[in-house]
């Protein structure tokens, strides 16, 4: 799902933004109105299919009933015949070559025979019953008695077993009427047992198989509905409501074991037709009956009205791109007026200003788009003085440094007067002072190494001895693989700066500034401590605030210490971070102890002239 959204949104990507806007307007009224539809009509042909399935259930129920009555009917109707007592006794008399007379015969058929005759003749359900004496030497009495020949006429005298039922045969009991024999039958064959003389005789109780089965001749109405009776022994027999695709249906179901079993009730398909059937298994036949309604028609109904719906559907949704299309591009024109005055100030007119006015989004959108231009514009006015200002900053930069290069050959030759006088305190001093004014004014990077630092800080300290009246010693303690450790440049003489001047200068004596370095873990720590006059603790913790950045300075530079460490414990923080910078520990009229706080990070040495003579 997540893969289509993207090959969607990729398609999409390169599009107008009203074509995009129409799209999911669009999307946002038929997908809903597609999807409910479908359902729609799926519920409807379920419906319908479920209904002919409930017309099928009601008719399977009242096949069940009536297959029932008529086949009790049909086995009672045998029972009468086969057990009647004078029957049985002409059966007998002709079975044992008795001749029977004349008397006896109109005897049974003025009693007993005329009440078995009107017996089958108001039955509605059968077509005849007869029984059908061992041999040929018997009074025929019809419809009733026949001889053993007239059974032997018959086809179903010839199947193994005779005795049971027969499925869609003819009365062809006499020959000559055989061509009018049209009406298939189906019957039950029973034998006629004698305690004394055994099978004397077979009687046949028969219905037309219409009568029995009347939906496999007559649809009731609806064509698409038929019927057809399978036996266990693989026999299909249809009437006259047969189909075409039949003998596919029929080998399909009757395949399936469970009809013989239990009233079965399915939806199956076979070659592009969907069916209904039902079967309703008759046990005393051997067999069940089948019934098949075909629902292709009412489900391709179902399925043509959807069709003809999307069509339509289909034709709204091109008319109402068209519609839409119009609507949204109407309500974007006044974004595109900003869009092409964005691509006109894209080829270099920043005099363009969009005339959209309107209190909505667009409108908003078009003021700032105008006040962004006008920014723009002052900026870039700006911009361009800014740039005649570093080119004059350049020239002077150039100036001074004309000027420093002055210095140093001025400060060079002093040196060189002093050495020739002998006067070597006097070189040594114009050498520091030198080195001093070369590192200070030379900026080619905003850190140094930790060595370069030092070497200034000696300088620096070299100077301040001559012009004090005490010396200021300074010891250190560094190992040699942090010398090259980055520090911001001119870190340290500030630190330095304010030992001398407020922590040594008010005591007026000789003292000490030791500097040590160490690491822990991926950290380096720089502490400068000195045995001056330290401070309070009251100042001591505004100073520290004042470096963790919670305060800001409020005093001027000269009515207090701190401002310019404390500059540097901002540089720290600008070039390394936050959790970098310095502490500071001091104890009033003992010493004052700063900590510096950096990454471990190796420098590049710049190049630092130095002379050692004298």
């Amino acid at each position: 799902m997540e893969e289509m959204k993207n090959n969607v949104w990729q398609r999409t990507k390169g599009l107008r933004l009203n074509t995009k806007l129409t799209i999911v307007i669009l999307l946002l009224v038929f997908v809903p109105i597609v999807i409910l539809s479908t359902i729609m009509f799926y519920e409807i042909e379920q419906s319908t299919v479920a209904q002919s399935e409930s017309d099928m259930y009601y008719r399977q129920r009242e096949l069940e009933d009536a297959f029932s009555i008529r086949i009790e009917n049909i086995e009672t109707m045998q029972r009468s015949f086969s057990k009647n007592n004078e029957l049985l006794e002409i059966l007998e008399m002709s079975t044992s070559g008795e001749d029977v007379s004349t008397r006896d015969i109109i005897d049974f058929y003025e009693g007993i025979g005329s009440f078995l005759t009107g017996t089958v003749e108001n039955n509605p359900v059968l077509y005849t019953v007869r029984v059908y004496a061992k041999n040929d030497d018997v009074q025929e009495l019809m419809p009733i008695l026949y001889k053993s020949s007239r059974m032997d006429n018959m086809s179903w005298s010839r199947e193994t077993p005779v005795i049971g039922w027969h499925f869609s045969y003819y009365d062809t009991s006499f020959k000559s009427l055989t061509e009018n024999s049209d009406v298939p039958l189906l019957g039950l064959v029973s034998p006629i047992n004698d305690f004394s003389y055994g099978t004397v005789g077979f009687v046949e109780a028969a219905v037309e198989m219409r009568t029995m089965f009347p939906g496999m001749y007559d649809a009731g109405g609806n064509d698409e509905g038929w019927s057809f009776y399978a036996s266990k022994d693989g026999n299909i027999y249809f009437g006259t409501n047969k189909p075409d695709y039949a003998s596919s249906v029929t080998d399909e179901i009757s395949t399936d074991s469970r009809i013989w079993k239990e009233s079965l009730m399915e939806r199956i398909r076979i070659d592009g037709r969907e069916l209904l059937f039902f079967s309703v298994p008759l046990e005393k036949m051997n067999g069940s009956y089948i019934a098949v309604q075909d629902i292709t028609g009412i489900i391709n109904e179902v399925h043509r009205k959807r069709n003809v719906f999307f069509m339509v559907l289909g034709l709204v949704l091109i008319a109402m791109v068209f519609v839409v299309s119009g609507m949204v591009h109407r309500m974007l024109g006044r974004l595109y007026s900003i869009v092409l005055s964005m691509r006109k100030i894209r080829q270099g007119d920043l005099k363009v200003r969009t005339a959209v006015r309107g209190t909505d989004e667009i409108g908003e959108l078009a003021v700032q788009f105008n006040r962004m231009l006008d920014r723009i514009e002052e900026l870039t006015e700006e911009n361009v003085q800014r740039e005649i200002l570093a080119k004059n900053a350049g020239i002077r930069s150039l100036q001074n440094q004309i000027n420093a290069h002055f210095i140093y050959n001025v400060l060079e030759s002093i040196k060189m007067l002093a050495e020739m006088d002998e006067e070597y305190q006097i070189s040594d001093s114009i050498t520091s002072l030198g080195k001093l004014l070369r590192y200070s004014m030379r900026w080619e990077s905003g850190t140094v190494a930790l060595r370069e630092e030092l070497e200034y800080i000696e300088n620096y300290l070299a100077l301040m001895n001559l012009r004090n009246d005490f010396s200021v010693i300074l010891a250190t303690n560094i190992p040699d693989e942090l010398l090259m450790q980055e520090i911001p440049k001119m870190s340290l003489q500030p630190i330095v700066e304010n030992s001398v001047l407020h922590g040594i200068t008010p005591i007026g004596e000789d003292a000490s500034i030791y500097i040590k370095a160490w690491e822990e873990g991926n950290d380096v720590f720089i502490e400068l401590s000195d045995n001056g006059t330290g401070m309070s603790g009251e100042e001591l913790l505004r100073l520290n605030k004042r470096l963790k950045g919670v305060v800001e300075t409020e005093e001027p530079a000269h009515k207090g210490h701190g401002v310019g460490i404390k500059n540097v414990a901002d540089r720290i923080m600008l070039e390394f971070g936050k959790e970098y910078g310095l502490t500071v520990v001091s104890e009033e009229g003992k010493y004052t102890k700063t900590s510096m706080h950096l990454p471990k990070r190796k420098g590049k040495t710049n190049e630092i002239i130095t002379d050692r003579r004298g």
